[in-house]
């Protein structure tokens, strides 16, 4: 099963306008517990009429970020076993990389959901 993004990542993904539908929400009132349903539907639409926030999976999120704001984030296998991560962006206006210096992760996971992490960072810095 693909790793789903925290509740404080889907918060922020909120935020940033992410509308893809999910299986999977949080409840406001009960951010630890991740409900699902049968078919997919965008959570965020509700505007809190029930509390619910999209959990999409990490990798969706990314592929939300390549598909809706032109910013590619990688993750690339080091010579150990171990991972490292990095972004670009090409929107047609701007142009540019971010080479995310951070040690290596044990874990492609660990990898990804930080990579997730400094993309929101990057697009709420814009």
């Amino acid at each position: 099963m693909l790793n789903l993004c925290s509740f404080e990542q889907a918060q922020r993904l909120k935020k940033a306008g992410f509308d893809w539908e999910t299986k999977e929400f949080y409840q406001k009132n009960n951010p630890l517990f991740v409900c699902f349903i049968t078919y997919k539907y965008n959570h965020n639409d509700n505007d809190d009429a029930f509390g619910h926030i999209t959990a999409p999976t990490v990798a969706l999120a990314l592929k939300w970020f390549r598909d809706e704001k032109g910013i590619r984030g990688f993750v690339l296998q080091g010579n150990r076993k171990n991972y490292k991560i990095f972004a670009d962006f090409d929107n047609g206006v701007n142009s540019g990389n971010y080479n995310l210096e951070y040690n290596y992760f044990d874990t492609y996971e660990a990898a990804e959901s930080t990579l997730l992490d400094e993309l929101l960072n990057i697009l709420e810095k814009k």
